[in-house]
């Protein structure tokens, strides 16, 4: 019975392609090495949306007190 219910839990979040630790790993790897505010921006909306598979996804960023919207719908 539990491993049943553990294998619905796991297909229903995706755990086979989430593991939050190995993607934050992965993404801070990258960050470190990134220049270019737009590269950063998509890795993360894409890391976001391999992740967690939400319905949107924004990215918002402030300069100077001024929010600015820097992506939307996946």
């Amino acid at each position: 019975m539990r491993r049943r219910v553990q294998h619905l839990v796991d297909r229903r979040f995706n755990r086979a392609r989430y593991d939050a630790e190995q993607t934050v790993a992965a993404f801070a790897a990258r960050l470190k090495d990134a220049v270019d505010l737009d590269s950063v921006r998509d890795d993360l909306a894409r890391v976001v949306q391999q992740a967690l598979e939400p319905a949107h996804v924004s990215v918002w960023i402030s300069w100077a007190r001024t929010w600015c919207q820097l992506s939307g719908s996946q």
